[in-house]
C-alpha cells in the first residue's frame, strides 16, 4: 500500500511539473509571428512629407493655413491605417464624432510601409492647390515608391 501510494504521488507530480513546463513556455501565437510597425524604419512617411514640402512650397495661396492641415490629415490617416500594427497605441476614432475606420482583416499580415506609401498616395492627389507643373514629379516619386516596396516584398 505505500508504495503504491508513493508512485501514484510520483506520477502525480511528473504530471503537475510537465503541466507547469508547457504552460511556461514561449507563446506562439499570431501577433508575435506579425511584424509591427516599429520593426520597420520611417523612410515612407519622410519621403512623402519632403515631397509634400517641395510641392508646397512652390503652391502659391498654400500657406498658412491649407499646407498644414493637409500635413495634418496626411499623418492622422497614416497613424489610423497602421493602428492595428501598433498595438500599444489607441486609435483616435472615438474623439471624432462620425469618423468611421474600417478595422484591419483578421489573420492578415501588413507589410507597413507599402500601407504607409498607400495612405500617402491616396491623400496626396486629393489636395486641392497643386500647381499642374508638380503632377508629373508627384507620378514619378509615387511610381518609384511603389517600385522600391515591390522589391521589399520578394
Amino acid at each position: 500500500m505505500k508504495l503504491n501510494f508513493s508512485i501514484n504521488s510520483l506520477l502525480g507530480s511528473l504530471l503537475l511539473l510537465s503541466v507547469f513546463f508547457v504552460s511556461c513556455g514561449k507563446d506562439d501565437d499570431n501577433q508575435s509571428k506579425s511584424k509591427l510597425v516599429s520593426d520597420y524604419d520611417a523612410e515612407a512617411p519622410l519621403e512623402w512629407n519632403l515631397l509634400f514640402l517641395e510641392v508646397e512650397r512652390y503652391a502659391a495661396g498654400y500657406r498658412p493655413g491649407p499646407a498644414p492641415r493637409a500635413l495634418g490629415y496626411m499623418g492622422f490617416a497614416a497613424y489610423e491605417a497602421c493602428i492595428t500594427g501598433m498595438p500599444t497605441y489607441n486609435s483616435l476614432e472615438d474623439n471624432y464624432a462620425g469618423l468611421n475606420i474600417p478595422d484591419a482583416q483578421d489573420g492578415v499580415e501588413y507589410h507597413w510601409p507599402t500601407v504607409v506609401n498607400a495612405v500617402y498616395a491616396y491623400m496626396m492627389p486629393s489636395r486641392p492647390v497643386r500647381p499642374q507643373c508638380l503632377q508629373e514629379p508627384i507620378r514619378q516619386f509615387r511610381n518609384k515608391r511603389n517600385l522600391r516596396l515591390a522589391g521589399q516584398l520578394r
